[in-house]
């Protein structure tokens, strides 16, 4: 089952840094910062780094294996697992996608309804995203990769916000390591 990608479902390799981006970043931005310095403490940039280390090994794995069976996800599935149990595990991938997507979904509103309309109604604001990402995804894979192309360059003026608190930090902060609190 070696099967052939159309064209319209090809991006460039420039373009593909962001979608992985897009995949990887997330709600979660706004507060993994106090997450994990409150299980960590001063050891989290360790784990910051260990945890890029395994992703990139991750990717490298996805891109091997796409490049060997030449298909899409479900196609591996069913090559590696066979018909039945590759198709489970493909419904299960898609049951866990939905289930993320739900939780983002209703993050993102949450956001806006804690820091600027408390008295939004989660339903017509959740309708009003859908029907965005809808608009995106019927555009198909390009429109999506422009979408998180824009995703990176827009916002990305707020990088220069991590450096104003430079001047008031003290490195020997990070100091000692490994020193876990109890």
């Amino acid at each position: 089952m070696n099967t052939q990608m159309k064209s319209e479902f090809l991006v460039s390799p420039f373009l593909v840094m962001f979608l992985v981006h897009g995949t990887q970043y997330g709600i979660g931005v706004l507060s993994y910062q106090r997450s994990l310095v409150k299980i960590v403490g001063n050891d989290a940039w360790i784990s910051i780094i260990a945890t890029g280390i395994v992703i990139h090994f991750l990717i490298w794995i996805l891109y091997s294996m796409l490049n060997k069976n030449k298909g899409d996800l479900i196609s591996i599935h069913q090559q590696t697992f066979g018909k039945w149990l590759g198709n489970f595990l493909s419904t299960l991938y898609i049951l866990f996608i939905l289930s993320q997507a739900t939780i983002v979904l209703r993050s993102y509103i949450e956001i806006v309804q804690v820091w600027m309309f408390p008295l939004l109604k989660t339903w017509p604001f959740a309708l009003v995203i859908l029907l965005g990402v809808y608009y995106v995804v019927i555009g198909g894979f390009r429109v999506v990769t422009g979408v998180c192309f824009l995703a990176v360059v827009v916002p990305f003026y707020l990088i220069f916000t991590f450096f104003a608190p430079i001047e008031f930090s003290n490195f020997r902060n990070l100091l000692p390591v490994f020193d876990i609190p109890s």
